[in-house]
């Protein structure tokens, strides 16, 4: 798992931090307006949609997929596999004519605050990125497909050509028309198909037609599926409520939001969610097998490791909030007030960064022995709090109150989770977990109070991206440093297998 782990921490990096300059080349020549607004929305409705079906298929497909494999034999799973895809298709065509004929109130629902000029704009452009639903949804389907055959590292590339094409698109639409945006998101979305699609037939895949809306195996996948859908998709729903909120402050409010909540994202998916989706397949073959103790095993693992990366993120994002952002978009359009509204919410997402780990981990465990339910009745909890808190948080800190309350929420549901898991999984054994927190926690705010003073006295003297950079640096080694002295048993383990690997390396 640590092997397959670091190799997609590494490719995320590259794809994310690609998907990063993309961001950053959209606020530069759209800044935080009611352009960047109306195609930031554009992208999150079709996205939106998607994520509700993505994640259910890739929880529901990959145990369902193993299940048939396992029972019966490969070509009864690639049968199962080729109905999943046409039923799909055939749904995606139903929401994206929907979509189509009312996309002016969908729209209105997502951002209550928009009218005239980024309403029309919005609208048009929406309508048109609906299309991306279909290459979304094959895209969920395959990289489930790959996963189970151990290629993780494919379904992380797609998202290469992808920001390639958006940063060509961003820069063509200056040039000509605003309505290039919407058209470039969709070849954007089919470009995943291009490295898919060689990697599935690789693997042996062959796609026949093949219809059945009763098939029992389906029937089995969605019962798994559909409450997993929701429950993965509240922290959607609450970042959809953050944008919506936000689009009545101010104009550009909706891109500061979610700008600093692609940040968020970003951090999350880079390391707890590269553990959670190479650690899924291998928990869902445990749970076939009954083997409670070695997927409680790997789940605690897991959970110690995103502590680890976590909780230094935490720190030193609260800190360098502000200059994190102006290193990042503080250029072209993206004005003063932008900056300090994006830096108010990354902020206040970066308290729930830990959080947001642990839920992906304790919740992909709850998946594994096809309990979808547990993590949904949590999920519905923290939305209603998350809801509550943005009406009062809203009023205090503004734009930071949004993403607070989405931190809150958060931790509000791995506490939840875990009382869950003691009750329905096996008990957790908290001593090793609190011992690392507690060991990460303090070389944390060590490192981070070392940092700030580095910081201090070298941005008197240089640019700010460079001391930024110097001081995150000194940062890291302080910390590793640190933690090293402080004995975690997590880095032991990786420090071993570097070394491990080195020796095979001078051997050959």
């Amino acid at each position: 798992m640590k092997k397959a782990a670091f190799l997609i921490i590494i490719l995320t990096i590259v794809v994310k931090g690609l998907g990063f300059i993309r961001d950053i080349v959209i606020s530069y020549y759209y800044g935080a307006s009611y352009i960047s607004d109306a195609y930031l929305l554009s992208l999150t409705i079709p996205t939106f949609f998607f994520s509700f079906i993505s994640m259910g298929i890739t929880t529901g497909f990959i145990p369902t997929f193993t299940k048939i494999a396992d029972n019966t034999n490969e070509t009864q799973a690639i049968s199962f596999t080729n109905n999943l895809t046409n039923v799909l298709l055939f749904f995606c065509t139903l929401i994206i004519v929907i979509g189509i004929i009312f996309t002016e109130p969908i729209v209105k629902i997502f951002a209550i605050g928009f009218e005239g000029e980024t309403l029309r704009l919005a609208v048009d452009f929406t309508r048109i990125g609906f299309i991306t639903l279909y290459f979304y949804v094959l895209t969920a389907i395959y990289s489930g497909y790959l996963q189970i055959k151990g290629d993780f590292a494919t379904p992380v590339l797609v998202g290469f050509p992808m920001n390639i094409i958006t940063m060509i698109v961003i820069f063509i639409s200056t040039k000509t028309s605003l309505v290039v945006l919407a058209y470039g998101s969709v070849l954007a979305a089919f470009s995943q198909i291009l490295l898919w699609l060689p990697a599935i037939i690789k693997k042996g895949y062959k796609y026949k037609f093949t219809f059945n809306i009763k098939d029992k195996n389906l029937k089995e996948m969605f019962v798994i599926a559909i409450p997993a859908i929701i429950a993965l998709n509240i922290n959607q729903i609450n970042v959809l409520i953050d944008r919506t909120l936000a689009s009545t402050i101010a104009p550009g409010a909706m891109s500061s939001i979610d700008y600093a909540n692609r940040l968020n994202i970003f951090m999350n998916s880079l390391f707890a969610g590269s553990i959670a989706t190479v650690l899924y397949p291998t928990m869902a073959k445990m749970a076939l097998k009954k083997d409670k103790m070695g997927l409680n095993s790997s789940m605690q693992e897991a959970l110690n490791i995103v502590t680890i990366i976590t909780v230094p993120l935490s720190v030193g994002m609260i800190i360098f909030s502000e200059q994190i952002i102006q290193v990042l978009f503080g250029r072209g359009a993206f004005d003063r007030i932008a900056i300090y509204m994006t830096s108010q919410a990354l902020l206040y997402y970066s308290i729930g960064i830990s959080a947001y780990g642990f839920r992906e981990i304790l919740s992909r465990a709850f998946y594994a022995i096809t309990d979808t339910k547990t993590p949904l009745i949590n999920s519905v909890y923290s939305m209603i709090l998350n809801i509550c808190l943005n009406f009062i948080l809203l009023k205090y800190l503004g734009i930071g109150g949004l993403a607070l309350s989405t931190s809150l929420s958060a931790i509000f549901m791995v506490i939840l989770l875990s009382i869950n898991y003691n009750k329905k999984i096996v008990r957790i054994n908290y001593k090793p977990i609190i011992v690392t927190l507690l060991k990460c926690s303090i070389a944390s705010i060590l490192m981070g109070l070392s940092t700030l003073l580095i910081f201090e006295i070298l941005s008197s003297k240089i640019i700010l991206t460079i001391a930024l950079i110097i001081s995150v640096v000194i940062g890291v080694i302080l910390y590793l440093l640190l933690i090293y002295l402080f004995k975690v048993r997590e880095l032991y383990l990786i420090i071993l297998l570097l070394k491990s690997k080195l020796n095979q390396f001078h051997k050959s």
